[in-house]
């Protein structure tokens, strides 16, 4: 079995023992770490700066994201919101599209997409800097097609990530030939 694939193995009496739990709980402790030192390496603290900036003098502030990058969005909104920002998160398709196409000057907008290329986001980051509106754009990609000096880009660790895309599918095979 790959290290990997973290499986809880039940025993003869269907209850889970204190070592497998135990293990279980170190080994997405130390997953939750890395990911947090490899955020922090790419922390530039002028562009936080920067981007703190535009989320206090914005009238409002949407947050787009599908997928995986729409739950992100949805945390955005309660996190802002809780601090007294107007943030609206919008995880539909035809719906980003529509409130890129009515957001203004005095408006932001960050956009989410971990692989910079989700046709429908980079498409509202155009129509939005097209009304003047401020985007920030948060991706895993460093050079995304859609960087111009009206957009904030922000990078997150990815590799990691990727990795795990590609290598699912024989995790699955592995743990369907081990049944």
């Amino acid at each position: 079995m790959c290290d990997t694939a973290l499986l809880i193995k039940e025993e003869k009496n269907g209850t889970v023992s204190e070592k497998d739990i135990s293990l279980f709980t170190k080994k997405v402790q130390s997953s939750y770490q890395k990911l947090l030192q490899e955020n922090f390496k790419l922390l530039d603290e002028n562009q936080i700066r920067r981007i703190a900036g535009l989320l206090n003098v914005s009238r409002r502030v949407f947050v787009y994201g599908m997928g995986s990058s729409g739950n992100v969005a949805e945390e955005f909104q309660l996190r802002f919101m809780r601090i007294g920002l107007d943030v609206t998160a919008v995880t539909d398709s035809q719906m980003i599209q529509m409130s890129a196409a009515l957001v203004e000057e005095g408006m932001l907008v960050i956009a989410i997409s971990l692989s910079g290329t989700t046709r429908e986001i980079v498409e509202s980051i155009r129509i939005a800097k097209s009304r003047n509106a401020k985007v920030i754009f948060i991706t895993a990609n460093p050079a995304p097609e859609t960087s111009t000096p009206r957009t904030v880009p922000k990078t997150t660790p990815s590799s990691r990530i990727q990795r795990r895309r590609m290598e699912k599918p024989a995790l699955m095979r592995e743990r369907q030939t081990e049944r």
